[in-house]
């Protein structure tokens, strides 16, 4: 007995074949066959094409950028993407969809996602990761970032750590401590912060 709805995954096989034919030449060995300079170009412009079909992130709400995909549809986009060698979105799409765009839709309120999410689809914001620090890596208990409110507006005062991918975003999502006399596990804030404002640097670890 076919499981049901497996014709209708099959018939959108298809059409993912179809979109990766014309996408990527017959003899294409993958991203990990080319030079840093090819695969930047190859990411950005496969990137680009899913992310006009909401692929980038397939299983969000077309309203918020996605694709609306089920479960099996789901699984035919990684099955085909992985088989032609397609990487799914670009190094950032692992902070700003799998971490911070799957959080915001579990916790946000309708007004952020329509703000956030289509354009961390369409690439105008690319997140970094903030959690790390010099004196707290996995021990979120002693971060040391502190936020505090200022006439309507969060003022950062810290710095943080292996924030992979930074020299390529122009937002970051930090944790920062909201309330200094709070217990250590306690007052932990996430905060949304563009990085193309004054006080904000961003430096290479040689």
């Amino acid at each position: 007995m076919e499981p049901q709805g497996s014709e209708r995954a099959e018939r959108f096989r298809a059409a993912v074949q179809a979109f990766v034919a014309d996408l990527v030449p017959p003899d294409c060995r993958g991203i990990g066959a080319l030079d840093p300079i090819e695969r930047e170009a190859f990411q950005e412009k496969t990137r680009a094409a899913l992310a006009e079909r909401g692929w980038v992130a397939p299983a969000w709400p077309r309203e918020y950028g996605g694709a609306g995909l089920g479960p099996a549809e789901l699984v035919v986009v990684i099955e085909e993407l992985t088989a032609a060698g397609i990487p799914s979105g670009s190094d950032n799409d692992e902070f700003g969809i799998t971490m911070l765009g799957n959080t915001m839709l579990r916790w946000s309120d309708p007004t952020q996602l329509r703000r956030f999410l289509p354009r961390i689809v369409s690439g105008e914001y690319v997140f970094a990761q903030g959690f790390s620090e010099p004196g707290a890596g996995s021990d979120l208990a002693s971060l040391s970032l502190r936020a505090e409110p200022h006439g309507g507006q969060w003022v950062l005062n810290g710095q943080k750590l292996w924030s992979s991918g930074a020299h390529k975003a122009n937002w970051t999502f930090v944790l920062a401590r909201t309330n200094p006399d709070a217990p250590a596990h306690r007052a932990i804030s996430m905060l949304l912060v563009p990085l193309d404002q004054p006080g904000i640097g961003i430096r290479p670890i040689p």
